[in-house]
């Protein structure tokens, strides 16, 4: 049982590191310059690298212990509505920040052939300012499941 918290730590902690590179990137693509973007694209990548390795890290907690243990348990308590309104958004937004990260990592390399007053960089930063604003809003996701749980299990269910 320890490996599966262990696990979803790891997701967690991997994901905000992954939005932590992007936002490191849309600070970079603010104070545009050559070397500036190089290094955008450094935090591009590493990002990618965590949000997808978040993915992989959580995979196995998911099936194995959130399907038949932990849905059933919230969706008994006095908050069904965090499985079917929190978790179910939760799983599409997970799937969809690392395809917008490697979206936006592939972007810095394409925009780095116009030079850094492509107007691409403006599309490319509100994109990392979205992936990092959804990583964090997943998290908050992430705390309201758990009270649910909490609460259900204080209950007696």
């Amino acid at each position: 049982m320890f490996g599966i918290f262990a696990l979803v730590g790891a997701h967690a902690f991997l994901g905000e590191v992954g939005a932590l590179c992007f936002l490191w990137a849309l600070v970079e693509i603010i104070n545009r310059s050559e070397a500036s973007l190089a290094r955008a694209r450094i935090a591009g990548c590493l990002g990618v690298l965590f949000l997808f390795s978040s993915l992989i890290a959580v995979a196995y907690p998911y099936w194995v212990h959130y399907g038949p243990v932990t849905k059933s348990v919230i969706t008994a308590g006095p908050m069904p509505w965090a499985h079917s309104l929190i978790m179910e958004s939760k799983e599409h937004i997970a799937i969809l920040i690392p395809v917008l990260g490697l979206c936006a990592a592939i972007a810095m390399f394409v925009a780095r052939k116009e030079g850094t007053a492509s107007p691409a960089y403006r599309y490319i930063s509100i994109i990392c300012a979205l992936i990092v604003l959804m990583v964090l809003s997943l998290a908050g996701m992430g705390y309201t499941l758990s009270t649910a749980v909490v609460v259900t299990i204080g209950r007696g269910v």
